[in-house]
């Protein structure tokens, strides 16, 4: 895998490390790139922040089969526990949101830049200084 965000991303969306384990050895069995068109694949590949070339090396993981053997292994030893999923009610769970200008409080690793915070009020979205923002999370 590469990256450290990766093995979150898949926690979050797979949920438990059988169900993950289970889906991309159905993804292996119909290989990588284009020419895999199996749902686990097509799933895998639309999860924000993996993209093809991510999901091809998970893929590619799995197809061997001493790495599934090795991870079997590893399974046996250690108790993996399920994925913390984010919390659903949030002020902006389901929802875009652009940040304008600097952050102080929020690592920047932990947003997305943006800009035009006057057109957003313009179309009636709300808009929140950093210290509001924070005291809503």
């Amino acid at each position: 895998m590469s990256g450290r965000a990766t093995p979150s991303l898949l926690a979050r969306h797979y949920g438990t490390i059988d169900a993950c384990r289970e889906a991309m050895l159905v993804a292996a069995k119909h290989g990588t790139g284009e020419g895999n068109t199996s749902e686990a694949y097509q799933d895998l590949n639309d999860i924000g922040g993996v993209g093809e070339i991510v999901a091809d090396a998970v893929v590619e993981f799995f197809a061997e089969p001493r790495n599934v053997k090795a991870l079997g292994e590893l399974l046996r030893e250690i108790e993996v526990r399920p994925a913390e999923q984010p919390r659903k009610s949030s002020p902006v769970s389901a929802r875009p949101v652009v940040f304008t200008g600097s952050l102080t409080k929020i690592h920047p690793r932990r947003s997305q830049g943006g800009g035009g915070a006057s057109r957003r009020q313009g179309c009636g979205a709300p808009v929140l200084d950093e210290d509001r923002l924070c005291r809503r999370r």
